[in-house]
């Protein structure tokens, strides 16, 4: 039996093909937003310049498309190739925070995923274990999908006292009636796909969504060295100390 749907509501277009349940290969396109809420003056970010060359880097940022291909064993995000980092000299940081140039790649059978990374000037493949998510009841419609919300708490909360919203780290609307444990970025593990991500300043959108699309390309991760994210911020940190300071 085939059941096909097609939404369209203003921020958010979902295309959906749905044909048995064996058969769970696709795309999701991610709209992708930065935060523009400037840096106070006053804010103990940095000095008046570095403040102000900030807010003229969150000023400029404009929003992107990411693309999530997977099958029923693996899943691969990446940025929109096609768009360019650069915007009149400048540079565009949603796509930088969106990922960059990076891709995620992650296997249904795996606690963890690679994301490749050749910022150091040698790519890695940096090994993220699977975010340690609270599911709770809440639910809202995103066109017509009903979303159940999932957060994480930040890892570096040492404050037991702090509120409960200042300790949240991710906040995820998945859908369980599209049973597929992917997401942007790093974020995976949960029972049904990952419609909404908040995280930082980022926003995630789940623009369109297609199911069972014939000859969808899962990007395999390159052979590289495999390390933990931890291993790979301390060579940052030795290779770039300045950026660490703050």
């Amino acid at each position: 039996m085939i059941k096909t749907k097609y939404l369209s509501i203003f921020i958010l277009t979902l295309y959906m093909s749905i044909q048995g349940q064996n058969n769970k290969c696709g795309e999701v396109t991610y709209e992708v937003t930065y935060d523009n809420t400037l840096i106070s003056l006053d804010s103990e970010f940095g000095d008046k310049e570095g403040i102000e060359g900030a807010n003229k880097l969150i000023s400029d940022a404009e929003s992107i498309t990411a693309t999530l291909s997977f099958n029923e064993n693996e899943s691969s995000y990446s940025t929109d190739k096609k768009l360019n980092i650069d915007k009149e000299g400048g540079i565009n940081i949603t796509f930088l925070f969106a990922g960059g140039n990076n891709v995620f790649y992650h296997s249904k059978d795996s606690l963890s995923l690679l994301q490749s990374n050749s910022s150091l000037g040698k790519t890695y493949l940096i090994k993220r274990d699977a975010p340690k998510w609270i599911i709770t009841k809440e639910t809202k419609k995103i066109d017509d999908l009903t979303c159940y919300k999932a957060y994480t708490i930040k890892s570096n909360n040492k404050n037991d006292d702090e509120n409960i919203t200042d300790k949240i780290g991710a906040i995820a609307w998945f859908c369980p009636s599209i049973p597929l444990s992917y997401g942007p970025v790093e974020f995976f593990g949960l029972p049904g796909l990952i419609i909404e991500l908040k995280y930082s300043k980022m926003t995630y959108i789940a623009k369109k969504i297609k199911l069972n699309k014939k000859n969808v390309r899962v990007e395999k991760p390159i052979d590289a060295e495999i390390i933990t994210i931890k291993e790979f911020n301390l060579l940052a940190k030795k290779k770039v100390p300045s950026f660490f300071d703050n």
